[in-house]
């Protein structure tokens, strides 16, 4: 942690993990993952809170990985297949592509939430993930305009990546 400087380095940064990694790295020193899985959980929230905390994790990605933030937009499937869609003005072959897209994209859910995550009531909501694929595509582009994040209750904003009060 000295080669670095110690955790006071690092304490402003909203992506704080990310930081001490990226450090760690750069000295030469190798960063391991642990094997210990730690488990979360995320509280219900209601629609602007649920969009808040989205917009924060945006922004984190944002500020620590700029061109990864960038590559995010090519993942999203379902409203690319969309767009396809519309701009082939629903030719066979889009109507293809949006079928096979929607299709990976609930084999991934259900795959996610059954064998990795061993929650079966995420399943009765998988009716819900193309809306969300449309959200995320106005998350990222409220994270890639923004700097303001909510970080437990508190409004801070971000500049170089580090967490300045409001």
């Amino acid at each position: 942690m000295q080669a670095i400087g110690g955790f006071e380095v690092i304490v402003d940064y909203l992506a704080d993990d990310y930081e001490l990694g990226r450090r760690i790295s750069e000295q030469g020193l190798q960063v391991e993952l642990s094997s210990t899985v730690v488990e979360t959980h995320i509280p219900a929230y209601d629609l602007a809170q649920f969009i808040s905390h989205q917009l924060r994790w945006a922004r984190t990605i944002r500020a620590s990985r700029p061109g990864g933030y960038a590559g995010l937009l090519l993942t999203f499937t379902l409203p690319w297949a969309v767009a396809a869609l519309i701009f082939a003005r629903g030719s066979r072959w889009a109507w293809f592509l949006f079928a096979a897209a929607l299709l990976a994209r609930m084999a991934v859910a259900i795959t996610s939430c059954r064998f990795v995550l061993q929650d079966r009531k995420a399943l009765r909501s998988l009716w819900l993930l193309p809306l969300r694929d449309f959200v995320v595509v106005l998350v990222w582009i409220g994270g890639l305009v923004g700097n303001k994040v909510v970080w437990r209750g508190e409004k801070f904003s971000l500049a170089c990546g580090k967490l300045r009060p409001l």
